[in-house]
């Protein structure tokens, strides 16, 4: 801000001193013809030196401008809030401002107590001036008469109020008495004395409210004044906590901007120390390219220069054969005269056969003569053609030797080149190397942005499986609530089934009026509740032995599978065909393995009617007696049972079996329960994990969404 100033300021201050330069110069050309050529220059160098530096201060002020330009774009540009202010600052801020306040308010009570005993000393003076002095109304009541008395105590009176008036009336009076004592004692002259006197007094209580309505007025006007005073200050204290505050969040911020600043300057003086050393690393390896380049061309101008050579030398080989060839057949011909010559000779020594004929020997001659010129015309021929041979050996040894020294060339050039492409890959390789570098000092600085996506990504992702898992929490609880609702619907069910039953029975045993059932016959003749969602293989229907007993036996005894499923009714089990498929996933299968349990085997009839048991002592009575009771298909019918002698005598053992099924019947009963309470804790302990997993999903996220 200061800055800002300054320079506006500076720029004012420079568009003054130019508005006085313009106006001394438009002057100055009235008088152009006056001044001299020195003075002229003198002054164009100084407009020139004034051009110069209000272009200096322009370009400032420009650069001023771009700088805060850049300031306020990077200030637009950054995304998240600065943090909050330190508080120990602040409340060292807050301390100080306090401390000043508290000073503050102590001179302020100084000063309205200076006020005050102002104020009462003022006072105090003013009541010592308004006292009356007792010596001198003696003395002029004691000189003057009754109305003197009485004219005194009313001044006296009146006297009170102001201290000028007092001390102009005491000096009249004074001056009244005195000439009273001298004057002569007459009524006329007491009267106007009296009528003077009331006048001044009128005169004087006017004036006294009037000094007092000032005094009224003047308080109330300090008062106000202080009062707006004091507003002032408190509002200049704010004011100046809230300049304090505003400065130091300025600070603040400034030092804040200065570190990130500072270490964005680090950051890209190490880039561009990384870029330069990249840089001259690749200005290295250019170079060495260059070179391996230059050397390469040599090389293979080399190797040109050494294949024309070559093709010289297969040239010179290809002649080399055609001469060879051309020996070969000077050499056949030689052979053919040498033959000729052999001839001739033995011819001349007469070797030949003389039985030959004349035409033969005639021929012959003839053939040797010709064989003689053609020996005396190749003799040259041939000695030429020998030393063309010798020559030609000589160039061929000579050949063979520079083809062995352009083969070791050759090598050696080979070997070279193959150091050469060494070398290249290895440069390659420190070049795809460098390329490399380079590609991570990029990736290095574009990582943080995907690691911002990234961790935007792992933030939706996070959202979305909390979404899906409140979902399942719902499903979950709409589940149990459906549950819970199908169970009391099942319970409303068992229970008007069960009313329904015992209503048939009692209609049943009315009707039929037989006593000579079994006291548990209520019992056993109720039937029990058969859910249609269990297989034909698991539920069964739970009925004591059809035994018969004394008449006079006591009440019945009720069974345990009644009670057992009571007591799974106040737990709420829920039914196999809404099984929560979670913690309680087997609870279908663990009721199934209840009704197994609690209920012995027999087939369910299709009409929901009580079956007899199969008694393992009996064996093959109890199948008679099965087959022999009679099936009710109609609910509302009820038919008299007939009953075997069979069926009366063992209805002892029936009921000693009895007993023991009962206990081991409880004994299931307490197993299931205790793993049903086990199931449940289970269920409970599993739904407070999945809540913990559920919040601390969401305290992440929320976290995150902070950060």
């Amino acid at each position: 801000m200061t800055d800002s100033i300054d320079s506006e300021n500076s720029s004012a201050h420079s568009l003054n001193s130019g508005s006085d330069c313009k106006e001394v110069h438009c002057l100055q050309q009235q008088n152009v013809a006056k001044i001299s050529r020195g003075e002229l220059e003198d002054l164009y160098y100084q407009l020139h030196d004034e051009n110069i530096e209000i272009k200096k201060k322009f370009n400032s002020l420009d650069n001023k401008y771009k700088i805060m330009a850049t300031r306020v774009m990077r200030l637009s540009r950054e995304h998240k809030c600065v943090e909050s202010i330190d508080r120990e600052e602040d409340q060292r801020q807050l301390q100080q401002l306090r401390q000043n306040e508290t000073a503050l308010n102590a001179k302020l009570t100084v000063l309205r107590g200076q006020l005050a005993s102002h104020t009462r000393l003022h006072s105090a003076a003013l009541s010592k001036v308004q006292r009356p002095r007792p010596h001198r109304c003696s003395r002029i009541c004691h000189s003057g008469r009754g109305n003197c008395g009485k004219d005194d105590d009313s001044i006296l009176a009146i006297s009170r109020p102001g201290s000028q008036s007092r001390g102009q009336s005491r000096q009249r009076s004074s001056s009244l008495t005195g000439s009273q004592q001298g004057a002569p004692k007459d009524q006329h002259g007491l009267a106007k004395t009296n009528a003077g006197l009331q006048d001044e007094i009128t005169r004087l209580q006017n004036k006294i409210s009037t000094l007092q309505r000032d005094m009224l007025l003047a308080s109330e006007k300090s008062n106000t004044r202080i009062c707006e005073l004091e507003t002032e200050l408190a509002k200049h204290l704010d004011k100046d906590t809230a300049e304090n505050v505003e400065l130091i969040k300025a600070r603040r911020l400034s030092k804040q901007h200065e570190t990130a600043l500072i270490s964005l300057q680090q950051e890209q003086q190490m880039t561009q120390r990384e870029l330069q050393a990249c840089k001259a690393a690749l200005t290295l390896a250019a170079r060495d390219q260059d070179e391996l380049c230059s050397t390469l061309m040599k090389e293979r101008q080399k190797n040109t220069d050494l294949h024309q050579e070559n093709v010289k030398l297969s040239q010179t080989c290809s002649s080399i054969r055609d001469l060879e060839e051309q020996l070969k057949d000077a050499k056949k011909e030689n052979a053919v005269l040498k033959e000729h010559s052999n001839r001739l000779l033995q011819l001349k020594t007469g070797t030949a056969d003389a039985r030959s004929s004349p035409r033969s020997n005639f021929n012959e001659v003839h053939v040797v003569a010709q064989t003689a010129s053609e020996n005396l015309s190749i003799m040259p021929d041939n000695n030429d053609s020998k030393q063309k041979l010798a020559s030609l050996k000589q160039e061929e040894l000579n050949l063979q030797q520079e083809i062995k020294e352009i083969q070791d060339e050759i090598s050696v050039l080979n070997k070279k080149l193959l150091q050469a492409k060494d070398e290249r890959n290895n440069l390659n390789e420190e070049h795809a190397k460098v390329l490399r570098e380079c590609l991570k000092l990029r990736t290095e600085l574009i990582e943080p942005q995907e690691e911002r996506k990234r961790l935007f990504q792992q933030l939706s992702d996070i959202r979305n499986e909390s979404a899906c898992l409140v979902e399942d929490l719902s499903k979950s609880k709409s589940k149990l609530e459906q549950q819970k609702k199908d169970q009391q619907d099942l319970l409303l069910a068992l229970q008007e089934q069960r009313a329904t039953n015992a209503l048939e029975k009692d209609e049943s045993i009315e009707r039929t009026g037989l006593n000579y059932s079994h006291p548990l016959a209520s019992i056993a003749n109720r039937q029990l509740f058969h859910a249609p969602q269990l297989s034909s293989g698991s539920g069964y229907f739970l009925s004591p032995p059809q035994s018969h007993s004394h008449p006079c036996t006591p009440r019945p005894r009720p069974r345990a599978g009644d009670a057992c499923l009571a007591l799974l009714e106040q737990t709420a089990i829920r039914p196999s065909s809404s099984s929560f498929h979670g913690v309680l996933g087997s609870h279908g299968s663990l009721q199934e393995r209840f009704l197994e349990l609690c209920i012995p085997n027999g087939p369910i009839s299709s009409s929901l009617t009580p079956v007899q048991p199969v008694s393992t002592e009996e064996g093959g009575n109890s199948s008679k007696i099965a087959s022999n009771l009679p099936v009710s298909e109609d609910k509302h019918e009820s038919q008299s049972i007939p009953v075997s002698p069979k069926i009366r005598s063992s209805s002892y053992s029936h009921q000693h079996n009895g007993q023991t099924d009962t206990q081991r019947e409880l004994d299931k009963c307490r197993e299931v329960l205790r793993v049903q309470f086990n199931l449940n804790s289970i269920y409970k302990k599993e739904v407070a994990s999945l809540s913990n997993i559920v919040q601390s999903l969401t305290s992440g996220t929320r976290t995150q969404d902070d950060s």
